[in-house]
């Protein structure tokens, strides 16, 4: 099939061919834990922020959600039911149902947020009258087969890329070997300072001194790893590896394994001992964030109580960490989990 480039393209007022339409804000007080998804203005998940047992009329599938604030212009496409905050936007296309033009109808939207910033907010009016660039056929009209295939041909690349990511994680984890359940092992407390030889706050370093680069920079956020920028290490910053990073304030108390190289901000404490494996790693930053419900906004984890802060992990017949215990449940964890989405993933390439 033609290439992008190589097709004729026009731009269209997204209200010609969709109908926009608000979201109701479902505030913190109100919302209850479920399984409904609950789109919000982030860029993670889908743009989901939580998952509800609310309902209001918002509700609505087979549309794409726009940011309206917060990542002002990310669009994403729900084919499923989903209640919709009002910082989004919904867009419902009304002559194109196929998921793959949803799909590229909500990258050409998503094309046009570099218009938008915090000052200039991408409201009902301004999206009406938006105009997006979309392949036309020779009537002149959006070319819908040209955009099903493309979006079709790029899932099914991409769906052969992460089989083949799952195998090979597959291979290098190893063979499943049963080890007792959580509720069969002993376990014990152990401070901090008696599993972690070094324990280390990272340095201060405000937004507007941040240098693009290429190295994650590591805050107190609770997505993407903690992971909030990519940064150049400049001087007074400290950069870590193969450790674990340990929120201190924001998303208190949330734990990340972080096997690369990163700059530390001063919210993330960085955990680190000669001991542990990645796998054991995965391990530990679990059940470290088991703890989180011991801190909040008003009770943070400072200095003094990182250093007295117990956590339970599984113990050998000496008492002992048992490292080779945390290693092979989370090797066999996280095999169950690849075999899932490999799965998943055969059953995507026949439908």
């Amino acid at each position: 099939m033609q290439r992008l480039e190589e097709h004729t393209w026009q731009a269209f007022r997204l209200g010609d061919i969709a109908d926009i339409r608000s979201g109701r804000d479902i505030y913190a007080g109100e919302r209850r834990s479920g399984d409904t998804p609950y789109v919000t203005s982030g860029t993670a998940n889908n743009g989901i922020g939580y998952f509800v047992a609310n309902y209001n009329d918002s509700i609505t599938s087979n549309a794409i959600s726009v940011n309206r604030n917060g990542s002002i212009g990310e669009a994403f496409y729900h084919p499923y039911p989903a209640l919709y905050g009002n910082d989004c936007r919904r867009v419902i296309l009304r002559d194109y149902t196929d998921a793959g033009i949803q799909l590229f109808i909500a990258h050409a939207i998503s094309m046009q947020k570099q218009a938008f910033s915090y000052s200039r907010k991408l409201g009902s009016k301004r999206l009406t009258n938006l105009r997006i660039m979309l392949p036309v056929n020779s009537s002149g009209a959006p070319d819908d087969e040209y955009m099903e295939k493309y979006a079709q041909q790029k899932q099914k690349a991409m769906l052969l890329k992460y089989g083949a990511y799952a195998e090979q994680q597959i291979t290098k984890i190893g063979s499943y070997v049963k080890v007792p359940k959580l509720n069969e092992k002993e376990w014990a407390p152990f401070k901090l300072t008696n599993i972690f030889e070094e324990i280390s706050r990272g340095k201060r370093l405000k937004k507007a001194d941040h240098v693009p680069g290429q190295l994650p920079y590591v805050s107190s956020t609770a997505s993407n790893n903690g992971i909030d920028d990519y940064i150049e290490a400049s001087a007074g910053t400290r950069v870590f590896r193969n450790c674990i990073s340990l929120a201190n304030s924001g998303s208190v108390g949330t734990a990340f394994y972080e096997p690369f190289n990163y700059v530390a901000s001063d919210h993330v404490t960085a955990l680190k001992t000669a001991q542990s494996s990645k796998y054991t790693s995965l391990f530990m930053a679990t059940v470290i964030a088991k703890q989180k419900s011991n801190f909040n906004f008003n009770r943070e984890i400072n200095d003094i109580r990182v250093h007295n802060m117990r956590i339970m992990l599984p113990v050998n017949d000496s008492g002992e960490p048992d490292y080779e215990y945390m290693e092979q449940y989370t090797k066999n964890m996280m095999l169950r989990k690849y075999e899932q989405y490999l799965t998943f993933l055969e059953g995507k390439t026949r439908n």
